[in-house]
């Protein structure tokens, strides 16, 4: 097995073998059963899907995995970018453990990942048939029973020859934010991963053992782009506006982030030129297309697993990768410590035999805890590092009333007059906080109860000290102090080093400030 980028970037010595994975902790699987993994994730996809109660939503394959499964209502990234977010949940560890913030880091390719097996490598080193297909990392790939599949138009979004052409030579903002063609799914990257992955359990069936496959989708990821027949599904159809589009009351000068939109043509520039009511409406309509591209996607998969005989025997996991926020709280795009980019959908199925899961769970879990879960299901013991735990009892209902007592999540503010500043959030059943610092000063903080105000529209931290110093307290004290009773983690790792960024994306930026 090997590492390499998807940009033919050497990663050193790591091309040449990995170490194998280190010792196993006492977190132990919660029975000897063993399965099929299924781990399916997509880019930039939030909940708003029909199994999450959003009617105008025409998800119906996601929806009927849900039914055979668990929907958890609150689930919470570890940082709402890319990078990070998979560094995360690939390898079970909390940003300051992994260093990753975005893209990649150096420390987290060359020193980090050699002694801290991905979840993927992990169940590969213990006789999984594995394989991974499409956008599982971010920027790096690993080659397993069988090599990384990346589609051959994985890098470009746009099939009108126009919009590539502009695309690969032209300015950042002349690319349009949105394209539905006339054209069959595989055409496009996802539907070919989608292809491949039906390949893939094919071959993996035929193998004869257990197999762990994870399949990554692009969509809905900007720019907005599918076949066209998916944007039709909404023609006519009444779609809500957006709540609150507004800038959160009383905001903190560091609560917001660019608009991901305004790397587009005709894609404002932040908060104090905000789109156009019927551009919303339209990137709104766009989103929801692309969210349905990719539900047909994860159809054909699904599909295939019954066609094959063994739904039954597979765990499936989907996840976004993290939320997006569709106009929410005067932002498009992702990268904040607010409510819609944090919280990501999650839909756990487990195999049959053991008893109904629970169909949803207000339990409050992190993107940290599916890779021990997953090592429960796979019936292999979860590696000692591990920074997160098994939320499988949720699904059987025997778990405590109380799960987890918080989420952690982070994102820094760059840009500011003071350099870069850190933000980082704490979700409790209640309440959120925001705690934003520098060099261990406070600079801001914001609180938002959400038993009053779900969508985050007022700060009300100025006027709750005692609440805030009390949250403040717990987020200092970390995730071990929040974990569920009678529940243990012993992960003991180093925080990780300031390291420079990996890869080609890291490389374009550092020519950017040379420039």
């Amino acid at each position: 097995m090997k590492i390499r980028s998807r940009y033919n970037i050497a990663a050193g010595a790591l091309l040449s073998a990995l170490a194998p994975a280190g010792s196993v902790c006492a977190q132990q699987p919660a029975d000897d059963d063993s399965h099929n993994i299924l781990l399916l994730v997509v880019d930039d996809m939030r909940p708003e899907l029909g199994c999450y109660g959003q009617q105008h939503m025409l998800t119906p394959n996601i929806d009927a995995l849900a039914h055979d499964g668990t929907v958890f209502n609150r689930a919470y990234v570890q940082y709402a970018v890319s990078a990070a977010t998979r560094a995360s949940f690939l390898t079970g560890c909390y940003p300051e453990t992994t260093g990753v913030g975005y893209p990649y880091s150096t420390y987290f390719v060359e020193e980090f990942l050699p002694g801290h097996a991905t979840i993927q490598r992990y169940m590969h080193e213990r006789g999984f048939y594995a394989r991974t297909l499409g956008k599982v990392h971010h920027g790096l790939s690993e080659d397993l029973t069988e090599e990384h599949f990346s589609p051959r138009n994985g890098g470009s979004s746009y099939l009108d020859p126009a919009n590539a052409a502009v695309e690969k030579f032209g300015k950042v903002n002349e690319r349009v934010l949105t394209e539905f063609l006339e054209l069959p799914d595989d055409s496009y990257p996802d539907g070919k991963v989608a292809d491949e992955t039906v390949a893939t359990l094919r071959r993996a069936v035929a193998d004869g053992g257990r197999f762990f496959i994870a399949a990554g989708f692009l969509k809905p990821h900007l720019p907005f782009v599918a076949p066209r027949k998916y944007y039709d599904l909404y023609e006519g159809k009444q779609l809500p506006d957006c709540p609150y589009p507004h800038a959160t009351i009383d905001e903190t000068p560091y609560s917001r982030s660019f608009y991901n939109v305004a790397s587009f043509k005709g894609g404002a520039n932040g908060p104090d030129s905000p789109l156009s009511d019927s551009l919303s409406r339209e990137l709104r309509r766009a989103y929801f297309a692309c969210v349905s591209f990719t539900d047909a996607q994860i159809g054909k998969i699904v599909d295939e697993l019954k066609a094959l005989g063994v739904y039954e025997q597979t765990t499936i996991v989907l996840i976004g990768d993290h939320g997006w926020h569709l106009g929410d709280n005067g932002m498009w795009g992702k990268q904040t410590n607010f409510e819609w980019a944090t919280r990501a959908p999650l839909i756990v199925k487990g195999p049959a035999g053991g008893g109904k899961s629970a169909p949803r769970t207000d339990a409050l879990v992190e993107f940290v805890d599916i890779y021990p879960t997953l090592c429960d299901f796979a019936g292999v013991p979860v590696p000692e590092f591990v920074e997160g735990v098994s939320f499988r009892p949720l699904l059987r209902g025997n778990a405590p009333a109380e799960w987890k007592k918080a989420a952690f999540s982070e994102h820094p503010r760059g840009g500011t007059p003071l350099g870069s500043v850190n933000g980082h959030t704490i979700r409790t059943a209640r309440y959120r906080y925001v705690e934003w610092s520098k060099d261990g000063k406070i600079l801001g903080r914001e609180l938002y109860d959400h038993r009053s105000d779900s969508l985050e529209t007022r700060n009300i931290a100025a006027g709750n000290a005692a609440l805030c110093d009390s949250l403040s307290e717990r987020l200092h004290l970390g995730w071990r102090q929040a974990l569920p009773d009678g529940v243990e983690n012993r992960a003991v790792n180093e925080r990780a080093p300031k390291s420079p960024g990996w890869g080609s994306e890291a490389a374009k930026n550092r020519k950017k400030k040379a420039n």
